[in-house]
């Protein structure tokens, strides 16, 4: 049996250049890697806006990186979890 590890995700913030009406939203976008430091492809990452309780769920391409475009400024909780490995959380602020 595989042996769980723990996820470790690494989350950019990006403000974006965004048309007027998406000129206060950014991107949240980063990597899922093993302890080992390999990319985990196929991750889910949920994406919590903490103060508003609204979620958005993407999953990582086969280079183990994912994005959310068009997020709100704030406080943001997300949770990375992946077949075979424990689920990892960290938090990340967005400003714009």
């Amino acid at each position: 049996m595989r042996m769980l590890q723990t996820l470790g995700i690494a989350a950019i913030l990006v403000m974006g250049l965004f048309a007027q009406s998406n000129a206060n939203k950014a991107q949240i976008a980063g990597s899922v890697y093993d302890p080992n430091q390999a990319l985990v492809p196929n991750a889910t990452v949920t994406i919590r806006n903490d103060a508003t309780g609204s979620s958005r769920v993407v999953t990582t391409n086969e280079s183990g990186y994912y994005q959310a475009p068009f997020v709100d400024p704030g406080r943001y909780t997300l949770e990375a979890t992946a077949s075979g490995f424990a689920k990892k959380i960290v938090t990340a602020t967005v400003n714009v």
